[in-house]
């Protein structure tokens, strides 16, 4: 009937949170933090989920994930490629994964913009793939990058966020100072104008 149609519509397209998601999705998480934590070891401070699935407004059908890693050091060059090859195998099976990488020191005391060692998303696995061809990389002298979009991140994580494994957010977390939020999320608008017509949604 037109009224079971539409309470399957309604069903489907429903936002989830981490409480309530699919078992797809938990499934994916949990056997992913699991690999990570085996990986880091005793390097790991925690691991942090922010965005659409800490905040309820996660949809299945477009959403991917999105997670902060914390270490105690930067990570040596030989897991950093393990971390590649996890990510590759891991991110698409069945959502996306974005995910940072940043020793503790990264966060206290804060910069703007933070340094980051480790970065993955969809947008990166043919650099990440290419990158696995070459068995140097990455160089153990691998100098840290910055990323403005951490600011927002951290500041969400702070105030949304959920801890998967390891130290509570409120210990590890600074307080990102307002302006430095807002420098990134006007940088993430001024980006977006570059790239509306082929990403309306976003």
């Amino acid at each position: 009937s037109a009224s079971d149609i539409f309470l399957f519509l309604e069903i489907k397209m429903s936002p989830f949170g981490w409480h309530d998601c699919p078992i797809s999705v938990r499934t994916q998480v949990e056997n992913f933090t699991g690999q990570l934590t085996a990986l880091l070891a005793d390097n790991l401070v925690g691991i942090y989920l922010h965005g659409s699935l800490a905040m309820a407004c996660f949809n299945p059908q477009r959403s991917d994930l999105d997670l902060l890693v914390i270490t105690h050091t930067r990570i040596p060059a030989s897991i950093k490629r393990q971390l590649a090859e996890l990510h590759l195998s891991a991110s698409n099976a069945p959502h996306p994964i974005e995910i940072s990488y940043l020793p503790h020191s990264a966060l206290v005391p804060w910069r703007y913009p933070p340094p980051f060692d480790v970065h993955y998303s969809e947008a990166w696995r043919a650099q990440t793939e290419q990158a696995l061809q070459d068995a140097l990389w990455p160089p153990a002298d691998e100098l840290p990058r910055h990323d403005p979009d951490l600011a927002a991140h951290v500041t969400i994580t702070k105030a949304r966020g959920i801890c998967l494994v390891g130290a509570p957010i409120a210990q590890i977390f600074p307080d990102v100072p307002k302006a430095d939020y807002l420098a990134s999320i006007l940088g993430d608008i001024r980006d977006a104008f570059d790239s509306i017509l082929d990403k309306l949604v976003y």
